[in-house]
């Protein structure tokens, strides 16, 4: 299977699932406990940025780097935007 066929794969099943518990057990079988906490972190960065929080501030309280953060805020607000919903 190619890669875009599997993560066609990976969408659809994400889309599938109904509930949180199931969300849960479904990533947990996925990522290691690593890739879903970079996960979250990107997420509340990103709502960070949403809420006006300023650089300095998000590195405090989330822990992430600076490169992280211009990548969240670049994706916010000039790429495909896929966290703007957060």
């Amino acid at each position: 299977m190619k890669s875009n066929q599997c993560r066609e794969l990976l969408y659809n099943v994400l889309v599938k699932t109904s509930n949180i518990e199931d969300m849960e057990k479904l990533l947990s079988s996925l990522c290691s406990e690593s890739e879903l906490d970079k996960m979250a972190q990107r997420l509340k960065v990103a709502k960070m940025f949403l809420e006006g929080a300023k650089y300095r501030d998000i590195v405090k309280e989330t822990n992430a780097s600076t490169a992280t953060l211009a990548k969240i805020k670049f994706d916010l607000f000039y790429g495909k935007k896929g966290l703007v919903n957060v």
